[in-house]
């Protein structure tokens, strides 16, 4: 691997670690290498550039960030110096389809991975909307520069309309399901728990609602158990937006360990991809 790659990996960890200390003061070198699959001392060598990682190792890291595909790209190209640049891509018709692939690829990721994208969609479904950047950034809370991204992007992906200078609903719902990289995922997961949080102190019980259950539970049907979770969801969705809606909220529901896992209980248990 060249020392250019070297360099790009450590960029990305450190970046990473940064982020998620500022996120929780708490978080630790420690918790970031074991999050990794990794030793503490590993990971801080390779930081500060005391370690060389191979090709494998480098994207196997990669892949347990929260990067985009572009920024995987990047990191994969570094390894083959025989890649063509995106200008020489261009010019043929099967490197022009695989570039806009990857665009594809590069907004799906961007639209799983920031919350304001599906709040655009649901906000457009809502009564007496205006489809304009203004209007959207004060509906959202967001500024007017990143309500004309969203609604860009979302064009471009065909799932909104743009009629002059106004945007609307294109009638096509996504899912976050298949082929969405694992890290939009957990980036759009630790949003909505930050956010979350956020919610808890900022609205009157009146406006919303957090509950939990601690329940005993049969690892091995785990599966059964998001099979029920999507069923409520989906039922969830059509009672609620069936009548006239007028505002956009958020429901995350979290299920996971308490207790101290045991091989012997989960050692049948397919492993599936985390987020779905």
């Amino acid at each position: 691997m060249s020392q250019i790659g070297q360099n790009l990996l450590r960029s990305y960890l450190f970046r990473e670690l940064k982020l998620r200390k500022t996120k929780n003061g708490l978080y630790s070198l420690r918790a970031f290498s074991r999050d990794l699959d990794e030793s503490p001392s590993a990971i801080s060598q390779i930081i500060n550039g005391k370690r060389i990682v191979s090709r494998k190792k480098a994207l196997l890291l990669a892949r347990k960030l929260t990067l985009s595909p572009q920024k995987y790209r990047e990191l994969e190209k570094t390894f083959d110096k025989k890649d063509k640049t995106t200008s020489e891509l261009r010019n043929s018709e099967q490197s022009r389809l695989d570039y806009q692939r990857r665009r594809i690829e590069d907004l799906q990721f961007e639209v799983v991975s920031d919350w304001v994208y599906f709040a655009v969609l649901s906000l457009a479904e809502t009564d007496g909307f205006v489809g304009t950047e203004k209007w959207v950034a004060n509906r959202l809370g967001i500024s007017i520069s990143k309500a004309l991204k969203a609604l860009e992007t979302l064009a471009e992906l065909k799932l909104m309309d743009k009629k002059g200078d106004k945007y609307s609903f294109a009638g096509e719902n996504i899912c976050t399901t298949d082929g969405v990289p694992n890290a939009a995922l957990r980036s759009r997961h630790e949003s909505n728990l930050n956010d979350a949080r956020t919610a808890l102190y900022r609205f009157p019980t009146e406006l919303r609602d957090f509950t939990f259950i601690t329940l005993p539970i049969n690892a091995k049907r785990i599966s059964k158990a998001k099979e029920l979770i999507r069923k409520f969801q989906n039922d969830f969705c059509e009672e609620m937006s069936t009548t006239s809606c007028h505002e956009v909220y958020e429901m995350a529901i979290q299920l996971f360990p308490r207790s101290v896992l045991q091989p012997n209980n989960i050692s049948t248990i397919v492993h599936e991809s985390e987020g779905l």
